[in-house]
């Protein structure tokens, strides 16, 4: 619990986007999304990315359904970052 309270930014807000968008399990490959660059085919192997993956695959398992995590209808009251 103390690990996830202390993770609980990074694996709940600042890694969410590459968890959900950007890596593609499947594919082994991270994809990211550069606003700036959105004609550019950039791609890593996931094993380039093997620490991050490997943080947010244990992060997810037990964060989303422990007590660590803010019940539902909290979560639009100021959680990341909505008012």
């Amino acid at each position: 619990m103390q690990w996830l309270k202390k993770n609980e930014n990074l694996g709940s807000e600042k890694f969410l986007l590459f968890w959900l968008e950007w890596y593609r399990e499947k594919e082994d490959l991270v994809i990211p999304y550069i606003m700036s660059w959105p004609d550019h085919d950039i791609r890593f192997k996931a094993e380039e990315w093997e620490h991050t993956i490997k943080f947010c695959k244990t992060f997810n398992e037990i964060y989303w359904t422990s007590d660590a995590c803010p019940p539902i209808e909290e979560m639009g009251k100021g959680y990341l970052g909505i008012p």
